[in-house]
């Protein structure tokens, strides 16, 4: 299972608890969508139809989340998912119309507020190599053998790490040129590794040392380098570039360390549910209050730094450490560098609706 840490959560805490909530569903109607009608549902469809591969293995008389009773049981989503496979990607017009015909969408509110909060996150890509060569120095864990047999075993923190505390008890997987890319990499849960010979190579959370997550942006607001405006990824990781010789006692303060496991290239970014994930048409939820594999319209309000309403049909596959909340969505925007933009400077409010089948 994956799990995910979104950029903007390098300033934010990660450690919140999830409140006590009451999720309400409002009936409303596809034409009172805003964007509905402009917005492409094909690379949705193929998202729902990823989800469908799981719900249907389930029995049918399992409910998808006991904490979201709204959502049914298995057997009310079998005649969309049976739909959904005879139903073609490559045409929106009927994309839209198999969304319409066999859902209903709802308003979301919590204790009575529809405001929900929104960030992004990306797959870290970066040049890597399977040796250890300069300047390939930096090693990329997979998982040690003492949480492979205790997977809740606290184990070292980041700074014991780094300094060699794991010894040969965990393979190194890839070694990296630069120190702050596997920090991120940290940070994201996944990457695309870019190897000498120009082939991309793929890994995924494997485990974690199960230490305090720390917000290093946190940390930098505190010390007056950046305001609370000002912080995101890119501007901590060019502090971190332009300030070298401080830049390790920084990342150190977040004493999470995460490892790794090779993905082949059709599972290259592999969500919590259990399937890959849609660039732009998955999301990460907190299990807590929501089920895996549904629909949602998000409707994500502009802000300064990605200046136009994000309005997209969702399907939710994934989660992360700091998806905490009812109305709590981490965007997946997908590889690359534009992904790695709009994720760094993504922090929203909107709305969202979820879709339930007739």
């Amino acid at each position: 299972m994956r799990r995910i840490i979104p950029a903007l959560f390098i300033y934010l805490a990660a450690s919140s608890v999830a409140q006590a909530s009451s999720i309400q569903t409002t009936p409303t109607s596809f034409s009172a969508l805003q964007g509905w009608t402009a917005e492409n549902q094909a690379q949705a469809l193929v998202s729902f139809k990823k989800s469908c591969t799981v719900i249907e293995k389930r029995p049918a008389s399992k409910v998808l989340n006991a904490n979201f009773p709204q959502a049914g049981a298995v057997k009310n989503w079998l005649p969309a998912c049976k739909a959904a496979r005879a139903t073609p990607t490559n045409n929106d017009v009927a994309a839209k119309a198999f969304f319409e015909r066999y859902f209903t969408p709802f308003v979301l509110t919590n204790n009575g507020s529809p405001e929900a909060e929104f960030t992004g996150y990306y797959v870290s890509s970066f040049k890597a190599s399977p040796v250890k060569k300069a300047p390939y120095l930096y090693p990329i864990y997979g998982l040690p053998s003492a949480i492979k047999s205790n997977p809740t075993k606290k184990y070292f923190p980041r700074a014991e790490i780094e300094e060699g505390a794991l010894g040969n008890t965990a393979p190194v997987l890839y070694w990296a040129t630069n120190p702050i890319d596997v920090f991120f990499l940290h940070v994201q849960g996944s990457g695309a590794l870019l190897m000498p010979d120009g082939r991309l190579e793929y890994i995924g959370f494997a485990g974690r040392n199960n230490q305090p997550y720390f917000p290093i942006g946190r940390e930098l607001v505190r010390r007056g380098t950046l305001t609370k405006e000002t912080v995101t990824m890119q501007t901590i990781r060019a502090w971190m570039e332009q300030n070298p010789s401080q830049a390790r006692a920084l990342m150190n303060l977040n004493t999470s360390y995460i490892f790794f496991k090779k993905q082949p290239a059709d599972k290259s970014v592999l969500g919590a549910m259990g399937v890959s994930l849609t660039a732009e048409h998955s999301i990460a939820i907190d299990p807590a209050y929501l089920p895996y594999g549904v629909p949602l319209w998000l409707n994500a309000e502009p802000n300064d730094r990605i200046p136009f309403a994000l309005n997209r049909l969702v399907i939710t596959q994934d989660t992360g450490a700091a998806i905490k909340g009812a109305l709590r969505g981490d965007f997946f925007w997908g590889i690359g560098e534009k992904a790695a933009h709009y994720a760094g400077h993504m922090h929203s409010k909107g709305t969202l609706t979820i879709l339930l089948p007739r």
